[in-house]
């Protein structure tokens, strides 16, 4: 065979899937708050086309991505609660093998698949990775961005009688359990197929025993997480569940209450046997601060969430809507989150959002003073909802003002009340509001704009409020934060917790401590060297996904929004200077494409942007188009370092067409596709990419990788 024709195959997994169907607003398929399509369907938010077929049709991604498309190449892209449950539809359609079609055996195979892939590949590579960060970030660098973060955490769990040890659950980067108060953190579902984590908790007085509720399946420990065995009994195991929330009855620690979107389960043997007592999607529960026999919780039905109380330590449960938020016809209040205090036992308080008196957003904070049996609204205005005002603030809003409507607030939303003073609260959303007359009035405590309020500062996008020992814990999308004096001020309290979702990443070619992500939530993290207090500084803001680095200037670095020369110092920001193109961006793996640098030329530089390949040879100041491709998008770019005009890229026609890998040996003047036959991977997942790299020892080898098949190496 003609070495000339010879193109060297490897299908090798990629952390992407199949998804049948999608995710409530905010969070991936396996943990969310309202996992069960709880979102919003009021038509005035929903003119556009592509909305209300998103929320139509979430299964079918590729006919919402070409209709999202067609919209914006017309109209300015705004950021709203739609654009982002449709990039979050993405990230979890990419990310996390999931499949609610799938039987629970099938899932459990592929949790095996992937938990025996990843101790053999340990085994073979023993000792050979280590985390080097980001662990902690440097606030007051000059060059930090405006919503600095590291870690995307969604709970935190505290050890009845001995909180110092704490579990955080994360939603890409597993449980972590801190014995020291969160000063320092420790991985420990490292051998489990779990990617996110919400439902965990600690046996009181016993922080060797652990329970976690995660991806259809049931844990426990009782060696402090080194190894695991999974429980709970016949029921369980025969239903596809997202866990919600754990609780351990302190008194009797063996009963543990599990709350699920297919029900409210009960064990009453230490988590080995599970039993249903409450079906539907519960979204919440608490239990009474004194009455272990007392259990709170929130269910969502239909347009609305309901409060039920059971009396006889979760066997039934009673329904109280008395004073409780009430949509009308063509309203929703879709979730609700309660908070109880040792300060006033019998107090329940409930922070409800939705749509409801023509307008979105906060309906209002409730207080119960006899265990939710009679309601009262505390905040904020006349009436559920309405359109927000001064006088009428919306505190799930972007804007500290609480003047408009709208938010995040069927992603992001929390309550906590202090536990010495029942009229103390703080909410969560995007920003932290706080209260201290019991809800009636609440004033923007923290905006989630760092230097607009640095002292209380606390990453946006809040999922979980504790008071614990006279101290309040916060877990956002950009880690722990936490107060000792009464919320006046806040500290971060990740360090060491590894849980940086990267879009994107590069690490310097000859200063390989130089190192570049664009990340989801926390904006681009930049590590030059020691230039920053704890190696690592949150730069921009939001989520990005571009992270390049020159391969001939270290100094030189690429990021979501322009080229950045680094100074060296951190007191002083790096220079930018636009980029008049900017490679394809997605957080759907395997649609971005990569700044592809000429070997012989550090200046000059391939990108694709939309169906087009560009071409600078001055660093990105001017741009040539070298080929158009068509409509769709070019992604992955191989330059060959050792034969000059040799380039491989994929091309992707669609979202659902199948994807080209496309070879030139002119510098991108003609191709020739040399895709790999669909017999040697036997796949018809067409929307699934391809990723590509040149093998070192010939430019005419090339390696090509996609999902969910594993072959061995194969001559075309």
């Amino acid at each position: 065979m003609n070495k000339g024709k010879i193109l060297i195959i490897t299908i090798a997994m990629l952390v992407t899937s199949s998804i049948g169907n999608s995710q409530q607003c905010g969070t991936p398929l396996l943990n969310t708050e309202v996992a069960e399509g709880n979102i919003g369907t009021d038509k005035e938010d929903m003119k556009p086309n592509w909305v209300s077929y998103m929320y139509a049709n979430q299964s079918d991604v590729a006919g919402i991505t070409n209709k999202y498309e067609e919209f914006y190449s017309n109209n300015e892209l705004i950021k709203n609660q739609h654009t982002q449950f449709y990039k979050r539809l993405l990230r979890a359609h990419s990310r996390i093998p999931y499949d609610k079609t799938k039987s629970k055996v099938e899932l459990q195979n592929i949790d095996n698949q992937f938990l025996k892939r990843r101790l053999e590949s340990a085994a073979k590579t023993p000792n050979q990775w280590s985390a080097i960060g980001p662990e902690d970030i440097d606030l007051d660098a000059e060059v930090s961005g405006s919503t600095p973060g590291t870690a995307h955490v969604y709970s935190l769990h505290f050890c009845a009688g001995l909180e110092q040890h704490i579990l955080a659950g994360t939603a890409s980067a597993g449980l972590w359990k801190s014995s020291n108060s969160g000063i320092s953190w420790d991985l420990i579902s490292a051998d489990l197929p779990v990617i996110s984590a919400k439902a965990a908790a600690y046996k009181p007085m016993n922080p060797s025993v652990i329970y976690l509720a995660a991806k259809n399946t049931f844990y426990k420990t009782i060696n402090g997480g080194i190894t695991w065995i999974e429980t709970g009994g016949v029921e369980l195991e025969n239903t596809n569940y997202v866990g919600r929330e754990l609780l351990v009855n302190p008194s009797l620690s063996h009963v543990v209450f599990l709350a699920t979107n297919k029900g409210f389960y009960k064990s009453v043997d230490g988590g080995e046997n599970f039993t249903s007592n409450l079906s539907g999607n519960i979204i919440d529960i608490e239990r009474h601060p004194t009455n272990v026999n007392i259990i709170y919780l929130v269910r969502a039905v239909g347009n609305k969430t309901e409060f039920h109380k059971s009396e006889d330590g979760g066997v039934t449960f009673t329904l109280y809507d008395e004073g409780y938020p009430q949509p009308g016809t063509f309203e929703e209040q879709k979730r609700t989150v309660i908070a109880v205090t040792a300060a006033e036992p019998d107090a329940v308080y409930a922070l409800a959002v939705g749509k409801i008196n023509g307008s979105d957003g906060l309906v209002g904070i409730y207080k119960s003073s006899d265990q939710g049996q009679n309601w009262e609204r505390r905040c904020c205005g006349d009436s559920d909802g309405g359109n927000a005002s001064l006088n009428n603030p919306n505190i799930m809003e972007w804007d500290c003002s609480g003047t408009s409507n709208g938010g995040q607030y069927y992603y992001d939303l929390a309550l906590g009340v202090s536990q010495q003073n029942a009229s103390e609260l703080l909410t969560g959303g995007i920003n932290l509001w706080k209260s201290v007359d019991g809800g009636s009035t609440v004033q923007c405590h923290s905006n989630y704009i760092y230097r607009q309020t640095p002292d209380t500062y606390v990453h946006a996008d809040i999922h979980d409020i504790k008071y614990v020992n006279g101290a309040v814990w916060i877990a956002s999308d950009g880690g722990i934060f936490r107060s000792t004096d009464n919320a006046t001020t806040f500290h971060k309290r990740m360090n060491g917790l590894h849980g940086t979702d990267f879009r994107g990443f590069d690490v310097g070619f000859y200063d390989q401590d130089i190192m570049l992500g664009g990340t989801y939530h926390n904006g681009t993290m930049l590590k030059e060297g020691n230039t920053y207090e704890t190696g690592w500084v949150s730069t921009r803001s939001g989520d990005n996904s571009r992270a390049f680095i020159n391969r001939g200037e270290n100094d030189v670095i690429y990021d979501h929004t322009s080229m950045r020369l680094l100074t060296g110092n951190r007191m002083e920001s790096p220079q930018n200077i636009g980029l008049s193109r900017k490679p394809n961006a997605s957080f759907t793996i395997g649609e971005s494409s990569e700044i592809a640098f000429d070997a012989f030329n550090y200046s000059k530089f391939y990108l694709g942007q939309n169906g087009a390949l560009y071409r600078t040879a001055n660093n990105g100041v001017t741009f040539e188009q070298v080929h158009n491709f068509g409509s769709g998008k070019v992604t992955s770019i191989e330059v060959s370092a050792s034969l000059p005009g040799l380039i491989y890229l994929v091309y992707y026609p669609s979202y659902s067409a199948p994807k080209k890998i496309m070879r030139s040996f002119d510098h991108g003047e003609s191709w020739t596709e040399v895709t790999v036959p669909t017999a040697l991977y036997g796949n018809d997942d067409s929307w699934v990419a391809w990723d590509i790299t040149i093998g070192s020892n010939s430019p005419y080898n090339i390696w090509a990788a996609r999902t969910p098949q594993v072959t061995n190496n194969v001559d075309l």
